[in-house]
């Protein structure tokens, strides 16, 4: 409130992800099992999911890719590489088969 923020969102680790906002709470639970390194998911989340949300307003799509990207970013040992798109459109879409 003293913010100003019209949603917030806290990662849980192993727990997934949790977003609230004034009409709508969601919980995205962890998307994969194992990890190979988890350092920096937190900066996968944070950046794909606020871009969603200023384009969007959309607290659960926002959520969502943030959660994705967070899935993709443990697979990438330190900062080797960044979360890519068509990658990312790849595992969204094999979530959905």
């Amino acid at each position: 409130n003293k913010m100003g923020a019209s949603a917030i969102a806290v990662t849980r680790g192993v727990k997934g992800v949790a977003s609230y906002s004034d009409k709508q709470v969601v919980e995205i639970p962890s998307l994969l099992q194992t990890s190979v390194d988890r350092v920096g998911a937190g900066d996968c989340f944070l950046a794909l999911s606020s871009i969603c949300f200023v384009r969007t307003r959309s607290i659960f799509l926002s959520t969502f890719i943030g959660a994705v990207a967070a899935a993709m970013g443990v697979q990438i040992i330190g900062n080797k590489e960044p979360v890519m798109k068509a990658p990312l459109i790849k595992f969204v879409t094999r979530l959905f088969k």
